[in-house]
């Protein structure tokens, strides 16, 4: 039975709507089966890499049917799994528009062959966990994948981010128009018979002495306003290193989620 997709990438992926979506990954990572569990979920067809092998034409990629590959990726939407995912898409022009990248589980047995050197060659000299969306690695007792980090609610988020906006928006508003009556009040002061004063908090001010106040709290509204600028985010980061001292790091912010580079 194929494990259950990891809880969030669902919505993650809807929050996209990609049309071809890409699972990439060491051989025997559970590739195949995460597309047939993500398959059933979104309710889009399946493209194997595997199915598209004439045999003795090369090891993997000089293997591949590529004209009958084109021909079957052209039902797009769809989701595409295999090794060596983006050397095989780009041989025929196309390229996946979310990654999903499944790393082999450090307990599962090392193939020597040549789809083996191959796939290795591939992931060293591509690096696909520098561009993948989502990063997975099975569990090595029960093939099932981790839970990922919840996506956020997008439509919540827009909703703060635009209230801090026009709350930025108005106090800088306001900045400009305490700047603007205080330099017309300093100007007036200056320039014309100033007779005429106003007790503020005990002081008798002139027009001038008005207009500095006024003038001075320009600079209130500018920090005011830059304090409520937007700048929002979650994020959730971890690290891990494998068996054989492969290391990678993940991080998730509050639009998508992003898998960082490994070395």
């Amino acid at each position: 039975m194929a494990p259950a997709v990891p809880g969030g990438m669902v919505r993650a992926i809807r929050a996209r709507s990609p049309r071809i979506i890409g699972i990439d990954g060491d051989l025997g990572s559970g590739k195949t089966a995460l597309a047939r569990a993500l398959a059933a979920a979104l309710g889009l067809p399946i493209v194997h890499l595997d199915d598209h092998l004439a045999p003795g034409r090369g090891c993997f990629l000089d293997a591949l049917d590529l004209e009958a590959l084109r021909t079957e990726m052209a039902s797009a939407p769809l989701i595409v799994e295999g090794i060596c995912l983006e050397a095989a898409l780009a041989r025929i022009g196309m390229a996946p528009d979310f990654r999903i990248l499944v790393r082999r589980p450090p307990s599962a047995p090392l193939r020597k062959d040549a789809i083996f050197l191959e796939t290795m060659a591939y992931l060293r000299d591509c690096r696909p966990e520098s561009r993948c969306d989502i990063l997975l690695e099975p569990d090595p007792m029960t093939g099932s994948f981790p839970p990922l980090p919840q996506p956020p609610d997008t439509a919540l988020d827009i909703a703060y981010i635009r209230a801090r906006t026009q709350i930025c928006i108005t106090l800088a508003v306001g900045g400009m128009l305490s700047f603007m009556l205080g330099s017309v009040l300093v100007f007036l002061g200056a320039t014309v018979a100033d007779t005429q004063s106003i007790k503020l908090a005990g002081l008798e001010l002139n027009a001038s002495g008005l207009g500095a106040i006024v003038y001075g709290t320009s600079s209130v509204w500018a920090w005011l306003a830059y304090r409520a600028r937007p700048h929002f985010s979650r994020r959730y980061e971890r690290s891990q290193t494998d068996a054989d001292g492969t290391s990678f790091s993940e991080r998730y912010s509050s639009t998508q989620l992003r898998a960082g580079g490994g070395t």
